[in-house]
């Protein structure tokens, strides 16, 4: 048997291997999030959903991914830009430069949006 010391080592080693595996999942979460629509979602709330969920774990977890500003507004962007390029270059054109701009605020403009285009509108 070894000593507590020991012990507390071989503890802690695992507990960081665990953190590693959750934070690497996390970013499999984000990435998953963020790849490029080749066609509208089925539903665009749930993908919306999963993004936001996605991105409130990254930045819970610290991953430099959802720390940036321009880091996550240009994946995301990038991943609806096909489907909604209208909205995602207007968007782009009014928001790239805001530093203060939130993964929420973000989410609630292309929320409108989905309503806007379920309405009939164009957006």
């Amino acid at each position: 048997m070894g000593s507590l010391h020991d012990w507390y080592k071989k503890l802690k080693e695992h507990a960081c291997a665990g953190d590693f595996a959750d934070e690497r999942a996390v970013r499999e979460k984000y990435q998953s999030a963020v790849e490029v629509l080749q066609k509208p979602p089925k539903d665009w709330n749930t993908w919306l959903s999963t993004w936001e969920e996605a991105m409130s774990e990254g930045i819970e977890k610290g991953l430099l991914e959802t720390s940036r500003v321009n880091a996550w507004f240009d994946a995301f962007i990038k991943a609806v830009q096909i489907v909604v390029p209208e909205w995602a270059t207007a968007y782009e054109m009014m928001k790239a430069n805001d530093k203060t701009l939130s993964y929420r605020t973000l989410a609630n403009d292309f929320r409108m949006q989905i309503v806007s285009r379920a309405k009939g509108g164009k957006g």
